[in-house]
């Protein structure tokens, strides 16, 4: 993936594969400060380790938009379709009661997937976008999930495009 700045995004967030841009006010969180997250040196290869998360920083409580990114070492033997199929198995799972809406093929900044689902957290409509995709440098299966409130979603999905299209491998 080739990263594309944008000066709407003046941060730019690193974990150990992944650098994303991103807007003013949000910031990077530590994944083992979330609780159930398991530690990336305990997490099998092929199962994917969280590698980089940020969130917007709200005023006041509520829910914040929020973007996570996954990698996960793909054997030689695993096709990028057997990885599509087993990530989008692995959403579905892995979120209490959370619905796939739609999955797509994304051809914006390479060949992937994107999925569109929602769930509830606690008493707020979470809606999720989740872009997929296999590195074309590396045997990497990579995941970008953003979440927002349902219903801040028209305007949160910009956000998200943008954001996206400056995410790259390190």
């Amino acid at each position: 993936m080739t990263s594309r700045s944008n000066p709407d995004l003046p941060q730019e967030f690193t974990g150990d594969v992944v650098r994303i841009s991103a807007p003013a006010g949000w910031a990077q969180v530590n994944p083992a400060s979330i609780p159930g997250i398991p530690d990336p040196e305990m997490a099998p290869d092929d199962a994917g380790r969280v590698d980089l998360i940020c969130a917007e920083r709200p005023d006041s409580p509520r829910f914040a938009e929020n973007c996570v990114i996954t990698v996960a070492e793909l054997p030689e033997a695993t096709s990028a379709e057997d990885w599509y199929r087993d990530s989008t198995t692995q959403l579905v799972g892995s979120v209490p009661g959370f619905q796939l809406i739609d999955i797509t093929e994304w051809e914006a900044v390479g060949p992937g997937l994107l999925r569109s689902g929602v769930y509830i957290q606690d008493t707020v409509s979470v809606t999720a976008l989740q872009w997929t995709w296999v590195s074309e440098t590396s045997r990497r299966g990579l995941t970008a999930t953003f979440s927002c409130a349902t219903r801040d979603c028209s305007t949160a999905v910009e956000r998200f495009l943008a954001m996206i299209v400056t995410l790259e491998e390190i």
